[in-house]
């Protein structure tokens, strides 16, 4: 066989194969939060770093399995999970009321994946605890989400049809006269 009509069969057969290949979603908040996509050897940031409250991290990462949940439905598979947290404010009273905002929160998470998800936690790979002497809480949070390449394409699609609609009905809800401000700068 031809050398060309090889490479075309293997190219052809990677493509066939390719929208059932997983791709992995690497959700992390250890100081920072960063969302990685991984499939096959390659790697892709998601979401940068960014500095935020631990609470406000939570509540980001619950929001982001929601849409990935109501978007891809029993196509989205929950591999890994690990969570552990450390509140600390330096005052005792406020690191209690922290503490049950975050136990609160966390339980509602972790709820969401055990509904929807094959999750199976463990006592060790969930961890809360209120340290009253340390002056800054701290978080060691990893999920690992999974699903197949033609699945995250339908999640793009869906997503970017959304974003459209949204813009569009952003664009209606100005007044027909209405002009955009020049901006000066």
């Amino acid at each position: 066989m031809p050398t060309a009509v090889t490479v075309m069969l293997a190219v052809l057969l990677f493509l066939l194969l390719l929208p059932i290949l997983p791709v992995h979603l690497t959700i992390k908040y250890r100081e920072d939060l960063s969302i990685k996509a991984h499939l096959l050897c390659f790697s892709f940031t998601l979401y940068p770093k960014a500095k935020k409250p631990m609470q406000d991290t939570l509540a980001l990462i619950r929001a982001i399995l929601a849409v990935l949940y109501r978007k891809m439905g029993k196509r989205l598979r929950l591999r890994a999970a690990r969570v552990h947290i450390r509140v600390a404010t330096g005052d005792a009273a406020t690191t209690a009321m922290l503490y049950g905002a975050v136990c609160a929160t966390l339980s509602y998470l972790l709820a969401f994946l055990d509904r929807f998800t094959r999750l199976k936690t463990t006592e060790e790979s969930t961890v809360v605890v209120a340290d009253y002497l340390a002056q800054a809480p701290s978080a060691d949070v990893k999920l690992v989400l999974s699903m197949r390449v033609w699945a995250a394409i339908v999640l793009l699609a869906r997503s970017l049809h959304d974003m459209k609609q949204r813009k569009q009905k952003t664009k209606d809800r100005r007044p027909r006269g209405a002009r955009k401000e020049p901006s000066h700068g």
